[in-house]
């Protein structure tokens, strides 16, 4: 595992969670990338019970296996270090047929999350990687909210974590 790159996804979602905090209306936010070293079903019971928010009172449904993560945490990346923008932020239009969405969630006018999923796809660069999204009911709770990420290598599971709390 190279160290200095899985502190440094660390330190950039931290940083992100710190502004998202900031930004975000009374809620605040941590986002954290832990490794196990031991199976995928054991590396659940674990994070569930490590949790630091209120995933310990909910139902592991399943999970759920993530074919093109990259395109899919993309996008679960923008909900959660952009949620807290304004709508009227800048847009993107696209001419082939006028529709318009925030330019955030255009891969080329968004730096901060293609930034995440470059070190991401550097740091299992050289691994065979199964990615699965934990399912959990409730999905959440009041003001609580989570997504979790499961990434199923030789090397162990790493989990990518975003949690928002009221």
């Amino acid at each position: 595992m190279n160290l200095e790159l899985f502190h440094t996804v660390n330190g950039y979602i931290s940083a992100l969670a710190s502004v998202s905090s900031y930004y975000g209306l009374c809620y605040g936010h941590r986002y954290k990338f832990t490794h196990y070293k031991v199976t995928l079903e054991e590396a659940i019971r674990l994070f569930k019970k490590d949790s630091f928010n209120k995933l310990k009172d909910n139902e592991i449904v399943g999970l759920t296996k993530i074919e093109k993560w990259e395109d899919e945490l993309f996008h679960i990346c923008n909900n959660w270090f952009f949620q807290f923008l304004d709508k009227d932020q800048p847009r993107v239009t696209f001419e082939e047929n006028g529709h318009s969405s925030p330019a955030y969630m255009n891969k080329d006018f968004n730096p901060v999350t293609s930034e995440i999923i470059e070190l991401l796809q550097e740091f299992f660069k050289d691994h065979n990687l199964s990615v699965y999204r934990l399912k959990i009911h409730p999905e959440y709770i009041d003001e609580f909210t989570w997504d979790q990420y499961f990434f199923e290598t030789s090397d162990g599971i790493f989990v990518l974590s975003f949690y928002q709390w009221g």
